[in-house]
């Protein structure tokens, strides 16, 4: 009796798998289905990413620099989709505002006009408001591989007018979700400041965003005698009353966009 029931129990199991397994496989057809159809798409899409940086790179090649003793004039061409609609004549010793409202195309421009520079050998350092950090200490965030020793580092920084707050956490490890967007910023200014050689041209896109404005205030005095001689462009919707800007770009005067609309 005994075996019988086990018998019948072992074939209603078996039944049961059975019946599983119908309804499963639908399920794992259309699964394996996908999965082929991803794998066989994957050239094609690979071909589309190639094609996309051919043409960034044909932006890059068709923009016209001419570098100056005085400065550096773009004069035509194009970043990305936007075209060079006048030529932007920037001169050294001097502090630009570039302005336009959001979502125009101004990080997008200043992104890839960096790009176009460095590949003429000019040395720029563009600071953007949400800087990259790395899962390591702040010390080593700002160094990035740099040379230098933790004193000398402070002393540097206590010279450019940095606050003991981030001084005494140079050894502490830090992820971009364990560091406000303030002490991100203040990384990369401390960044640009230990850069050697000197940049050419620095770019700030929104990188005061976080700051207070003592902090600001203390570093930004350093900033403009560190680069006196050197060109400044900033993007800021809210700019420290610290800031002398020397000219103001209308983004819309010197940009437009390429693309044509359907």
């Amino acid at each position: 009796m005994v075996y019988q029931y086990r018998s019948i129990h072992k074939i209603g199991t078996l039944v049961a798998t059975y019946e599983v397994s119908l309804w499963l496989l639908p399920s794992l057809t259309l699964l394996i289905q996908i999965i082929l159809s991803f794998f066989s798409i994957v050239p094609q899409i690979n071909n589309i990413n190639e094609f996309d940086h051919l043409k960034y790179e044909n932006s890059i090649y068709q923009t016209k620099i001419n570098l100056a003793d005085n400065g550096i004039n773009i004069i035509s061409g194009k970043l990305g989709k936007f075209i060079i609609n006048k030529k932007l004549s920037l001169r050294y010793g001097r502090i630009y505002q570039l302005k336009g409202s959001v979502g125009l195309g101004k990080s997008t421009v200043l992104d890839i006009l960096t790009k176009c520079l460095k590949k003429e050998n000019i040395n720029v350092f563009l600071s953007t408001s949400k800087p990259i950090i790395f899962n390591d200490t702040i010390m080593n965030n700002i160094l990035l591989g740099k040379n230098i020793s933790k004193e000398e580092l402070i002393k540097k920084l206590k010279g450019y007018g940095f606050s003991k707050k981030i001084l005494v956490r140079l050894d502490d490890l830090i992820d971009e979700n364990k560091i406000s967007g303030g002490e991100a910023q203040l990384i990369e200014i401390a960044r640009l400041m230990i850069n050697q050689p000197t940049p050419e041209i620095v770019i700030f896109d929104e990188s005061f965003s976080a700051l207070d404005n003592k902090t600001f205030d203390k570093i930004w005095e350093n900033i403009i005698e560190i680069f006196k001689d050197k060109i400044i462009i900033i993007v800021s919707h809210n700019l420290p009353k610290k800031v002398k800007i020397d000219k103001n770009l209308d983004f819309s005067n010197y940009f437009k966009s390429g693309e044509s609309k359907s």
